[in-house]
């Protein structure tokens, strides 16, 4: 089964390009991706992404900008709307995404 083209409305372009090479390498199977338990909170390298596997939570995240980007998905539907901010929200509710395109 094939990842299908993400569309996300107003996506920062970088994140679009990180979550493309994603895809691309998923779906064509010529690198092995790393598989984790915990959530990563070591010092990735730019573009960087392991798949985090633990019960039944599962997410991609990304380095991107000295930090780790969290994409989670229930299922097999993957988050289809990233908002971008100047700000984080002051009470986010449960599986809300949002990327902040002033740091």
């Amino acid at each position: 089964m094939k990842i299908e083209d993400v569309v996300i409305p107003g996506a920062h372009p970088q994140l679009l390009t990180h979550i493309e090479q994603v895809i691309d390498l998923l779906n064509n199977g010529r690198y092995q991706c790393r598989v984790v338990s915990e959530v990563p909170a070591w010092t990735g390298s730019e573009g960087d992404f392991v798949v985090y596997s633990s019960g039944t939570e599962r997410a991609l995240y990304i380095y991107i900008n000295s930090a780790w980007v969290k994409i989670a998905w229930t299922g097999t539907a993957i988050i289809t709307i990233i908002e971008n901010r100047t700000d984080d929200p002051s009470a986010p509710e449960t599986g809300r995404v949002w990327f902040r395109t002033d740091l």
